[in-house]
């Protein structure tokens, strides 16, 4: 491969990288949240986020993003279930599962920073929903995720 053709190809390693780093704190984003729902803490505790983040030998990289939207969902909580629970017509918010819920309030956490294309941030949600949710969890979540976007985030 010549210098000149070498520098035109765009660096993939690069860009998988930060991907596959992104998925990475989106699962630990996940099992934070969902930890915190059961043992019933509404607030961000720092004292628990360290200790997650050395219970699972969370990077001193991933750990900053991974702040920034557990951070967020807490400090908008209310804000973040009301997109739920109004985007979720026909479901009662009392019965969306611990896990779906965890997922919805990480995903459009991320909406409200902006820090990744939504089309990203819906997809990743919906393959999270396959792997830890029940079995409609997937089309649950794409379409709340779906509905909020529409009605709260339209441009």
């Amino acid at each position: 491969m010549s210098k000149s053709t070498e520098n035109k190809i765009p660096k993939t390693e690069e860009k998988n990288s930060k991907l596959s780093k992104n998925i990475q704190v989106r699962k630990y984003s996940l099992e934070f949240l969902y930890q915190c729902e059961t043992e019933k803490i509404y607030h961000f505790s720092q004292e628990h986020f360290k200790e997650f983040c050395s219970n699972f030998s969370v990077s001193e990289s991933e750990s900053t993003y991974f702040k920034e939207i557990v951070s967020e969902v807490y400090n908008d909580l209310s804000k973040i279930d009301n997109f739920i629970s109004s985007t979720s017509l026909n479901w009662n918010f009392e019965r969306i599962s611990t896990i779906d819920l965890c997922i919805l309030r990480l995903a459009i956490s991320e909406f409200i920073l902006r820090k990744n294309p939504t089309p990203v941030i819906i997809n990743e949600a919906i393959e999270l929903a396959k792997t830890y949710g029940g079995e409609n969890s997937s089309k649950f979540i794409n379409g709340i995720l779906d509905s909020v976007l529409k009605k709260y985030f339209k441009d």
